[in-house]
């Protein structure tokens, strides 16, 4: 079972990936150039997404621990990321006052 952790502030600018059977840090996550505010899993824990304030949303791969896709498309803070059960598309909300749908190549 994973975990992922974000500090939702400024510099440093990365994420962590966590065992929690372990309690130990697997992965650090670089690549946001702004505030991490909202994190999604996959149903399988196969990858999971990330919404910034740096207008970004990124696709990554729990197994090799690095980002597969950026999104880009808003023009401002991404609040929030969801799936959809079947993981197939991401919706995403943001402060430029738009909701975009976002398909998830397998």
């Amino acid at each position: 079972m994973l975990f992922f952790s974000f500090i939702p502030a400024h510099p440093p600018l990365f994420s962590r990936l966590w065992d929690v059977r372990s309690g130990n840090s697997i992965a650090k996550l670089e690549g946001h150039s702004d505030a991490v505010s909202s994190v999604v899993f996959s149903a399988d824990g196969a990858y999971v997404l990330s919404g910034s304030a740096d207008e970004t949303i990124r696709v990554w791969d729990t197994n090799t621990k690095t980002c597969k896709r950026t999104m880009t498309g808003h023009k401002d803070w991404v609040w929030c990321v969801v799936l959809t059960p079947d993981g197939a598309y991401a919706v995403s909300g943001s402060s430029d006052k738009t909701i975009r749908l976002w398909t998830i190549a397998s």
